[in-house]
C-alpha cells in the first residue's frame, strides 16, 4: 500500500486537491494484493496439512473450553463436529481464493468468507485479523465494484493516459518478481529449519501458521559465578510482567534475548565471569511438558541469529490419544 497509487480517487489527497484523480491504476497494484491476501490462505491451509492438526489438535481443546456457548457450545464436546471444522478449515483455506477469483463461485466464496472470519472472531482471540481478512476479500470482485456503492467528488482527472516508459516498466516488474519471491520464501523457510516449527519456532513468524498450536511453559532462569561456583535463582517478576515471562517461557528468541538482557545488566553492576541457564518446561498442543531447551547451555554463549539453534531440543512427547 506504500507504493501502489491507491490514493488517485477517493483519498483525502485529491479531495484537498494536493493530488490529481486518476479513475484507474496499474493491473499490477490489484494483482500484487490479491496475491499477498492469497498468500495468506493458500500457506495457512497449507500449513494445516500436519499431524497435529489432522488429529484434531489443538482445535478440539480450544473448542470443548467453549462448550458453555449459548445454543453452539454442546456441539463442541461432539467428535464428529470438532473433526469438520479441522478439515473445513483446511479446505477452507485451499480453495477460497479459487472461490473468489471465479465469478460464477464468487458469491458463495464470500458468504464463506463470512462464516469462516465470523466464526473465528466469535470463539478465538485474534484481535482484527477476521475483520482485515473479510475486508481484503472484495479485493477479488470486479475491480470497479467500490464505485457502484460510493458516490466520488467530480475532480478534474489527469485526461489522456500517459505512456510508460520502458525503464519504469522493467523498475516495477523487477521490484514484483522481488516482492513476489519473498513473500513465498517466508512461509517456507521454516523447511530449511530442523525439527517441528511450532516447536522450535525458527521460521515461524510470517509464515501463515495460525491458530495452530497451544503452547504452554514454566521458566526459571539461573545465574551462576564461575569464580566461586556460587547459582542464584533470577526473581523474573523483577524484571517482566506476569504475561510477558508467560510469552517467554514458549520462544527460544525472547528467552536468549532475555538471557543476554540479564548478562549485559549485571556486568555494568560489575558482575563478571558469569553464566546463565535457563529451564523450560513447555507443553504443545496437550503434550506432556518437557524442556524446550538444554537446561545446562550457558545461553551468555550463544547468540540470536538465522542459524538451527542447537540449543533447542527435539520434541520428544507424543500427541496424547484422545
Amino acid at each position: 500500500m506504500a507504493v501502489i497509487p491507491a490514493h488517485g480517487a477517493g483519498s483525502l489527497d485529491v479531495r484537498l486537491g494536493l493530488y490529481r484523480r486518476r479513475d484507474t491504476v496499474p493491473n499490477w497494484c490489484l494483482a500484487l494484493l490479491r496475491f499477498q491476501m492469497g498468500v495468506v490462505y493458500f500457506f495457512g491451509g497449507i500449513a494445516k496439512i500436519n499431524g497435529d492438526w489432522l488429529a484434531g489438535e489443538p482445535l478440539r481443546t480450544w473448542l470443548r473450553a467453549r462448550g458453555d456457548y449459548p445454543l453452539i457450545g454442546p456441539l463442541f464436546e461432539n467428535e464428529g463436529v470438532v473433526m469438520s471444522m479441522v478439515y473445513g478449515g483446511l479446505l477452507f483455506d485451499l480453495l477460497i481464493v479459487p472461490l473468489l477469483l471465479w465469478r460464477p463461485t464468487r458469491g458463495i466464496g464470500f458468504l464463506g468468507v463470512l462464516f469462516f472470519n465470523l466464526m473465528n472472531a466469535m470463539l478465538f482471540n485474534i484481535g482484527i485479523f477476521p475483520w482485515f481478512a473479510i475486508a481484503m476479500s472484495t479485493l477479488y470482485f470486479a475491480s470497479d465494484w467500490p464505485r457502484r456503492f460510493f458516490v466520488f467528488k467530480a475532480v478534474e482527472c489527469d485526461g489522456a493516459r500517459k505512456p510508460v516508459s520502458q525503464v519504469r516498466s522493467h523498475v516495477v516488474m523487477a521490484f514484483c518478481c522481488v516482492y513476489v519471491g519473498w513473500q513465498l520464501f517466508l512461509p517456507t523457510r521454516h523447511w530449511l529449519y530442523p525439527g517441528q516449527v511450532s516447536w522450535t519456532e525458527e521460521g515461524h513468524l510470517y509464515a501463515w501458521h495460525m491458530k495452530l498450536r497451544s503452547k504452554s511453559g514454566r521458566v526459571k532462569f539461573f545465574v551462576k559465578n564461575e569464580d566461586n561456583g556460587q547459582e542464584t535463582t533470577v526473581n523474573i517478576p523483577d524484571f517482566m510482567e506476569t504475561w510477558q515471562a508467560r510469552r517467554m517461557a514458549t520462544k527460544p528468541d525472547m528467552i536468549i534475548q532475555f538471557a543476554h538482557s540479564l548478562g549485559d545488566k549485571l556486568a555494568r553492576e560489575g558482575m563478571t565471569n558469569l553464566s546463565i541457564r535457563c529451564e523450560a518446561r513447555v507443553s504443545l498442543n496437550g503434550r506432556k511438558s518437557q524442556f524446550l531447551i538444554d537446561p545446562e547451555v550457558n545461553l551468555l554463549t550463544k547468540e540470536r541469529s538465522w542459524k538451527a539453534k542447537d540449543w533447542v531440543l527435539p520434541l520428544l512427547q507424543p500427541l496424547p490419544r484422545k
